[in-house]
């Protein structure tokens, strides 16, 4: 069995080829993040743009709003907080599970509840991460890292 060469095979010596891979860090992520307090949206979009190379964050302010931006195009990642108005994370995590279109939509609730209930709550709808909002600018901009790491590079999103 031979090694075909092709764009992203370079021979580098006898029988040795170097696999070049595209950059997966150059596709653009798009993102819905749901929060209504302005001051941690705008924390989370700088973070999340200083991790993501090429980003389409869109936010939305409550979860109706979050709902339709779903709806318009689907984004290959949802940031989530749960105390949000109109419709609460909790619903929106049920409305995305029960959408033929939307329920294998990765959703990472981030939010500051320390409740067990809320926990129990988001993970019985459907949430695929739960995380407390970090403490401090450079934990949040670690934890993007983390997650742009997963869900952009380990695993293969629906």
């Amino acid at each position: 069995m031979g090694v075909q060469s092709g764009p992203n095979l370079k021979k580098i010596s006898g029988q040795h080829f170097l696999l070049q891979s595209p950059l997966i860090n150059m596709i653009t992520s798009d993102i819905l993040l749901i929060e209504d307090v302005s001051s941690d949206a705008k924390l989370i979009s700088i973070a999340l743009n200083s991790t993501f190379h090429d980003l389409n964050l869109r936010i939305s302010r409550n979860g109706e709003s979050g709902i339709n931006e779903l709806y318009k195009k689907r984004p290959d990642l949802l940031f989530l907080d749960l105390n949000i108005p109109k419709k609460s994370g909790i619903e929106v995590i049920k409305d995305v599970r029960s959408s033929i279109v939307l329920r294998t939509l990765p959703i990472i609730v981030i939010t500051n509840s320390t409740y067990q209930y809320d926990v129990d709550s988001a993970y019985g709808a459907g949430c695929n991460a739960y995380i407390r909002k970090p403490v401090g600018f450079d934990k949040l901009i670690e934890l993007m890292k983390i997650i742009h790491e997963f869900w952009f590079n380990l695993v293969t999103i629906p």
